[in-house]
């Protein structure tokens, strides 16, 4: 992604020109940016999937006020995060802004949510109260990241989980890239545990 910097005026016109079927999202994101800046996608959210209407730099200060601006449009909103570095594409994204239920979406469609105190997703329905822990894991091999839950008795719940081949094909793929590139599973564990009511975050990479 080369440094494509919008300001509200040009977001909101994308958003105008641009075939809204569902509930939007304002994800936060990106790392190595122009400074003063944050990779910024508003999101359609569809049963089918969710699809990047808007993808640029923005200003961090002014995240707030595209959130004002697109609702003052009469849209749904939301506010979260997604997995972008500075040039990847995304695979997740997620609310943080506790005024619906959280939400984690991939391209596909929902993955899960937090509804009336159970955890959904494609696994059983876990309830909140039987969660101890979120934990932001990285495989031993570092290849595969992702975010888990840790129930009372010891289960593991894998939230959503990735793979990058990096560390087996590139012989100076070392801590810190792995650093920069598992930082999505730390935001997306610090909002899942905010949706649970405020359970404790166990760091497992």
């Amino acid at each position: 992604m080369d440094e494509n910097l919008l300001d509200i005026t040009e977001y909101v016109r994308a958003v105008r020109n641009a075939r809204v079927e569902g509930r939007l999202l304002v994800a936060v994101g990106g790392f190595g940016g122009p400074r003063g800046h944050d990779r910024v996608g508003v999101l359609d959210l569809r049963v089918e999937g969710s699809t990047v209407l808007v993808d640029a730099w923005l200003e961090s200060s002014a995240v707030p006020v595209l959130v004002d601006a697109l609702l003052s449009e009469g849209l749904e909103v939301r506010e979260g995060g997604w997995d972008t570095m500075y040039a990847t594409g995304h695979h997740f994204a997620w609310t943080s802004d506790g005024r619906g239920p959280f939400e984690v979406w991939s391209r596909e469609g929902r993955v899960c949510t937090i509804v009336e105190g159970m955890f959904r997703s494609s696994n059983t329905p876990v309830p909140a109260d039987a969660i101890a822990a979120v934990e932001p894991f990285v495989g031993g091999d570092w290849i595969e990241r992702g975010v888990r839950l840790r129930t009372s008795d010891g289960t593991l719940v894998t939230v959503v989980s990735d793979e990058d081949q990096a560390p087996a094909l590139d012989p100076t793929y070392d801590g810190l890239n792995l650093m920069a590139d598992v930082g999505w599973t730390h935001a997306l564990a610090r909002a899942l545990a905010e949706g649970l009511g405020g359970r404790p975050i166990v760091d497992c990479t």
